[in-house]
């Protein structure tokens, strides 16, 4: 990655295993695409002031020459996820799935 992953905390505290797991999956992303220029990743506990449980609302952005991937996972989905290492692993999920899509039309272009 041509620079560091960015990672904003919102609503919660900052987790130094979480960061670490954040950085974990954005370095297994290069697999997919080279380079990536950027990468940043928000986490947020939208409505903590509920008590515990809540759904994380993950973000992650990538910028790539030529275009910007989102991926994530929303509190408002189906499957939302009450585990924040659960929820970042399904976000990236979905920004590699981007990242794939991405990549097979460049290579039809």
């Amino acid at each position: 990655m041509e620079s560091p992953v960015r990672i904003t905390f919102r609503h919660l505290e900052h987790s130094d295993a979480l960061q670490q797991h954040i950085e974990q999956e954005a370095g297994k992303l290069e697999e997919f695409f080279k380079p990536i220029l950027d990468c940043h990743v928000v986490v947020d506990l939208p409505n903590r002031n509920y008590g515990g449980g809540q759904p994380y609302r993950v973000r992650v952005e990538l910028a790539v020459p030529g275009a910007r991937i989102v991926g994530g996972v929303d509190p408002s989905a189906n499957k939302a996820r009450k585990d924040a290492f659960l929820a970042v692993s399904e976000a990236f999920d979905n920004a590699q799935r981007e990242l794939r899509d991405y990549a097979r039309r460049l290579r039809r272009e």
